[in-house]
């Protein structure tokens, strides 16, 4: 697999940076047609590729433009608005996803920490941290009902469970605001931290002190 983050200069700052040029846009407008759309363009792998293109994270408006522009063909039969709607839906937890990710590997609380895109949208797992010699799977999502239903969804979709699952769910009232967004913040990543550690002792029997000292 291809490690899209390899070589790129993004920092948790930059995705805040991008969050803060402008307040959160939404439209009402819904159509089943693009809701149900099977075969959709993917929206983290168009993300990513607009990072891998300009190496910044894009703003809301910058992300739905880009997306527009190059899947112009794919979306002819949608209707426009309709697209911009579930993509303008979409975006917060997209950028709160990358956003963690790049704050629990900035911390350096974990030996290795890597995303893969194909892991994520094929597999549901959000990102990976490895901590002494074995790799857990994080599953990020917010505790809204769309959300968690989207989480039961997903999970479905994957049918086979997920080995080393550590579940992240993010209460809006307690993360860290910019603006009117919601992220993840340094009290998440040290919660991330307490759940591996707790995992590792019931599951494999390795003491904390032996794994922070690895």
């Amino acid at each position: 697999m291809i490690d899209l983050t390899t070589g790129l200069a993004i920092t948790s700052e930059d995705i805040v940076r991008a969050l803060g040029s402008e307040p959160p846009s939404f439209i009402k407008d819904k159509d089943n047609k693009v809701e149900f759309a099977f075969g959709f363009p993917n929206m983290m792998y168009t993300l990513w590729g607009y990072v891998c293109t300009y190496r910044s994270f894009p703003s809301q408006s910058a992300f739905v433009g880009y997306y527009h522009l190059v899947h112009e063909e794919a979306l002819k039969e949608y209707d426009k608005t309709a697209v911009s709607a579930r993509l303008l839906r979409s975006y917060p937890s997209l950028a709160r996803e990358i956003h963690f990710f790049q704050l629990v590997k900035e911390s350096n609380a974990f030996n290795d920490v890597s995303y893969c895109s194909y892991d994520d949208v094929e597999g549901g797992i959000d990102f990976k941290v490895m901590m002494g010699g074995n790799t857990y799977n994080i599953l990020c999502y917010v505790e809204t009902p769309r959300a968690l239903l989207f989480r039961k969804k997903k999970d479905f979709r994957h049918m086979n469970s997920i080995l080393n699952a550590i579940e992240m769910p993010l209460n809006l009232t307690k993360g860290k605001k910019i603006g009117n967004w919601i992220v993840y913040d340094e009290a998440q990543v040290d919660l991330l931290l307490n759940k591996v550690i707790n995992y590792a002792w019931v599951h494999y029997k390795q003491h904390p002190l032996e794994l922070l000292s690895s």
